[in-house]
């Protein structure tokens, strides 16, 4: 038994929806624009990055162009001088190095990849069309030379031309169904909402 077309759209829908989330989680604590870099700790394990939270606190006073900053975090006050690049636990006078490093977000793991057989909805002609994927962006970038794509888009060709998707678009794309193809001009669903 083949999955329904609802439920293999469905099922991609929420793959880009969790992909998303989590980049959307891992940047949301970085400056504006392309994630560059993050601040971490020297634990007893090695380096590692502060938790979402305490992350979001720090941007924001770097932003606000503070040199120190306390915050709350396991029943234990800390303060933070960036200016010296220590973590100080203000009751037990414990202080660790932090650093800041670069960084870019994992790309994203796209549900389409180059080569893949799949249907585009035409809106022009209320209908699915077979294309292949051309290219898929993971990462944002310039495509053709020319043309800034955000993460997630995903380029397909079909006898018509070539058709971005953009990630806020992928209800329009799907795989293309093994044996069925769409009759061309005639009825057929418009993609999920």
């Amino acid at each position: 038994d083949m999955p329904s077309d609802g439920a293999l759209q469905r099922a991609a829908e929420a793959q880009a929806e969790a992909v998303q989330k989590t980049q959307t989680q891992a940047t949301a604590t970085l400056p504006s624009g392309e994630a560059t870099s993050r601040w971490e700790i020297e634990l007893e394990t090695g380096w590692r990055p502060y938790d979402d939270t305490t992350a979001k606190l720090i941007h924001e006073a770097r932003r606000a162009g503070r040199n120190r900053m306390e915050y709350d975090a396991r029943q234990q006050r800390y303060e933070i001088d960036f200016s010296r690049k220590v973590q100080i636990n203000t009751r037990t006078g414990v202080s660790k190095r932090i650093r800041e490093v670069k960084w870019r977000p994992p790309p994203m793991v796209l549900p389409y990849a180059k080569g893949d057989h799949v249907q585009v909805w035409s809106n022009s002609r209320q209908t699915w069309i077979d294309g292949v994927v051309e290219a898929a962006f993971a990462e944002a970038s310039t495509a053709d030379g020319k043309y800034k794509v955000p993460a997630g888009t995903i380029k397909v060709s079909f006898g018509a031309g070539v058709k971005w998707v953009l990630p806020e678009m992928m209800s329009e794309l799907r795989k293309a169904q093994p044996g069925t193809r769409p009759s061309p001009g005639g009825p057929a669903a418009p993609p999920p909402p």
